[in-house]
């Protein structure tokens, strides 16, 4: 039965070979991106992972907004931050900053 099935799909795939190219080629482009776009997830999940207490560390953001709305989004924040929420905050066991030095 399954020789049957091969025989027509290769007579189908010979007969008509534009439409069995196009196919193959979108079959594989789309697994092909499934892939990529896999691969990228797992990377961008793993952030991090090497740490064994990696649940426990927060990166805290600079937001502005005006007339409330959101107008400016930073991955940066005020130097003053880190040692301030450790005194005010209990939860905070430790900071650490980042300086980038900018050359003209």
């Amino acid at each position: 039965m399954i020789t049957n099935y091969l025989k027509m799909a290769f007579r189908n795939i010979f007969k008509k070979r534009g439409y069995a190219l196009l196919n193959i080629a979108g079959l594989t482009i789309g697994m092909s991106c499934c892939l990529l776009i896999f691969h990228y997830v797992s990377y961008e999940r793993s952030y991090d992972s090497f740490e064994p207490s990696s649940k426990q560390i927060v990166r805290v953001r600079l937001d502005s907004y005006q007339k409330g709305v959101l107008a400016y989004k930073s991955a940066t924040s005020y130097p003053a931050i880190g040692p301030a929420m450790k005194k005010d905050l209990p939860e905070v066991e430790n900071f650490a900053g980042l300086l980038m030095i900018i050359y003209c």
